[in-house]
């Protein structure tokens, strides 16, 4: 084995990690929330967001919950759906006072949100969904890291990111 100045860096994050753990934001309830969502074939993931003074976003929340079999046997786009009705659900005391903004990486959702009448299961998530009022942005998987990540906790699929790297700058995708 050589140690390498790849190695040192690595081991130097590392440290600096474990010295300054993430620390969760208190939320403030004067400023909008973000929540970006995410979904893989085994589990869907999300991260509640504010921005402060700086422009930055820092997270309030995390949740994952791994699919259960039925689940798992769900369309791309109701996986979505359902990973977005999950997290309203979970983070609903945060986010029923104002209108937020659902930041996801599937158009395929916005298509849904716009016929939801005729979707029978999938109707009454996005019916839920919709009784909050919201914004929706659409940002290219890259760009949703974290919710991503948080998704796969639970398969064998390889995160896309590491949880070390992730810095403000990737979670303002927004602006």
């Amino acid at each position: 084995f050589s140690w390498s100045e790849e190695c040192n860096t690595n081991f130097v994050k590392l440290k600096e990690c474990i010295i300054n753990p993430p620390v969760l934001s208190m939320p403030d309830f004067q400023k909008p929330f973000y929540l970006m969502t995410d979904a893989s074939a085994n589990a869907c993931g999300s991260v509640l967001l504010q921005q402060n003074e700086q422009g930055d976003k820092l997270p309030i929340a995390y949740y994952s919950k791994k699919f259960n079999e039925s689940e798992r046997n769900l369309s791309v786009y109701e996986k979505e759906a359902l990973s977005v009705a999950l997290s309203i659900k979970r983070f609903y005391t945060y986010l029923e006072l104002q209108p937020f903004n659902l930041i996801t990486d599937n158009h395929a959702l916005s298509w849904v949100l716009g016929h939801f009448r005729k979707l029978g299961k999938l109707g009454r998530w996005v019916e839920y969904i919709l009784s909050l009022p919201f914004n929706v942005y659409h940002v290219k998987g890259t760009d949703n890291p974290v919710a991503d990540c948080l998704s796969r906790m639970f398969s064998e699929e390889e995160c896309p990111i590491n949880i070390i790297d992730v810095n403000h700058e990737e979670l303002n995708v927004c602006e």
